[in-house]
């Protein structure tokens, strides 16, 4: 016997993805990070039975049952990954986070609370990238010797470690960090009227 509703939901979603950019959120290892490029028969009739929610606009945005809303367009994709989708701007932005930056976004949430709304896929890889850069400051740099490119230091508070980041506005920067054995790097990158940073160890 036929599943009119089922049907339905398929024929749906097949035009959404035929048609127009789209992008899954669950647990499920569809397309490329998230974004679905084509299905299989069997991954089409995965979806049609674990749909949660779909956001159409200029693309389609399909939301695994399994999927958890952790902000207004930030979501646990059921597997412990966060996955951002900006769902008001036609340019789609897009984000999946592994499990290690999954937990340090959700430590945020946890603090700033559901309300705080991200815009750029950018301002959580600020986040996770401040955070780590504190864990790094906090295991290696306190109140040792470090050297920072030619230079040498001794910080007793992170605020006078972070100031040594900052850049002439438009221009990017990388820093080398020696530090108890330890050596990263530090870079600010820009785009238009945005900067963020980053910490390679």
């Amino acid at each position: 016997m036929r599943n009119k509703k089922r049907e339905r939901i398929a024929n749906n979603l097949q035009q959404m993805i035929n048609n127009k950019d789209s992008y899954y959120i669950g647990p499920k290892k569809l397309g490329n990070y998230g974004r679905v490029e084509e299905l299989n028969y069997k991954e089409l009739k995965y979806l049609t039975g674990h749909t949660k929610r779909i956001f159409q606009d200029e693309r389609a945005i399909i939301v695994d049952k399994k999927a958890q809303l952790i902000a207004e367009n930030i979501y646990d994709n059921g597997n412990g990954n966060i996955f951002f989708v900006n769902i008001y701007d036609r340019n789609v932005w897009t984000r999946y986070f592994n499990k290690e930056d999954s937990r340090i976004i959700r430590s945020f949430y946890k603090k700033a609370g559901k309300k705080k709304y991200i815009e750029i896929k950018e301002d959580l890889i600020n986040i996770v990238n401040e955070e780590k850069i504190k864990r790094f400051f906090n295991k290696y740099v306190f109140k040792k010797e470090v050297q920072i490119d030619d230079k040498k230091y001794i910080f007793n508070k992170y605020k006078e470690f972070r100031k040594v980041f900052s850049i002439i506005s438009g221009f990017g920067r990388s820093w080398q960090i020696k530090a108890d054995n330890k050596e990263a790097i530090v870079s600010i990158h820009t785009i238009t009227y945005y900067e963020w940073i980053e910490i390679i160890l």
